[in-house]
Order: structure tokens, then C-alpha cells, then sequence
């Protein structure tokens, strides 16, 4: 057996990435406990490996690591989404709300994380239930049958 070492663990961490997205949860878990057992205190192996349970349908491991991760990061809020996502595939909806209204508490206000809109940009605005579609351009190229909510 190869030797362990920090290169070859970042590798292997790398390499469960690319297996997660090629759809391979369980070649993504094999890679990942060696690097958890070398680096217990790493998050994103643990965030990562969680992801890897909840995509191989393992659903008690996985709310195990998205618990551990949110021991060490009470405010992260993916970790409280997937957390959700596990409990509710799970069929446990009480416990899911709960963590799904924290990863909507934690999730930093939009307005703030984003840049303002500059004025060319085409919104929309609700008034009471009537919506109303983007003006200039927007209004021109979109069908206005889709704005529709109306209290007549």
C-alpha cells in the first residue's frame, strides 16, 4: 500500500470531487474515510463525504457528518439545507422544517450580497396581487400573458 501523505490525501479528496460529480458516491466515500482518518478536524471532508452518503441513499451516515459539520460550523448554511434534504428523504418533515428555516436564517439577505441594480435593468413589481411586467426592452420581447396574477 502507497504511503500516506498530505499531497496524497489533498489527491484523493480532489479525486472524490470529480467521482461526486461523475455520479459515483461510493468511490467518493472510499477516497474520503482514508482522508478523514488522517484529518478527522477537516470540514470539507466531512461536508464532502455527507454529500457522498446522502447521493448513495445512506441517509443515517450522512445526517451524522452534516451533524458533525454543524457542531463545528453552527452557522453554515448548506450544511442545514442538505441536513433538511437528508431528514426529509428520511421522512422525518418535523425535524427537516426545523433545519430548513435555520439554512434560510443563516443564508446571508440578498440585497446585501449583491450588487445594486443599475437602472437598465428590467424588473418587475407586485403591487397588492396585481404584478406588472418590466417596462422598455423586457416588456417587448416578453409574453405579457405570464405576469399574470390579478384580484379580478
Amino acid at each position: 500500500m502507497p504511503e500516506s501523505s498530505p499531497e496524497t490525501h489533498v489527491i484523493d479528496f480532489r479525486a472524490a470531487e470529480q467521482l461526486l460529480a461523475a455520479r459515483d458516491p461510493r468511490g467518493a466515500i472510499r477516497l474520503l474515510d482514508s482522508v478523514i482518518s488522517a484529518h478527522p478536524d477537516n470540514t470539507a471532508a466531512r461536508l464532502l463525504r455527507a454529500r457522498a452518503f446522502f447521493l448513495a441513499a445512506q441517509l443515517r451516515p450522512a445526517e451524522l457528518e452534516f451533524q458533525i459539520v454543524l457542531e463545528r460550523e453552527p452557522d453554515n448554511a448548506f450544511a442545514h439545507f442538505a441536513l433538511a434534504r437528508t431528514l426529509e428523504r428520511a421522512a422525518r418533515p418535523d425535524e427537516a422544517l426545523r433545519h430548513f428555516r435555520l439554512a434560510a436564517a443563516s443564508t446571508p439577505a440578498r440585497s446585501s450580497s449583491r450588487r445594486p441594480a443599475s437602472p437598465r435593468t428590467p424588473r418587475a413589481t407586485v403591487t397588492g396581487l396585481r404584478r406588472t411586467p418590466p417596462t422598455g426592452r423586457a416588456a417587448r420581447t416578453q409574453d405579457r400573458g405570464r405576469w399574470g396574477w390579478s384580484t379580478e
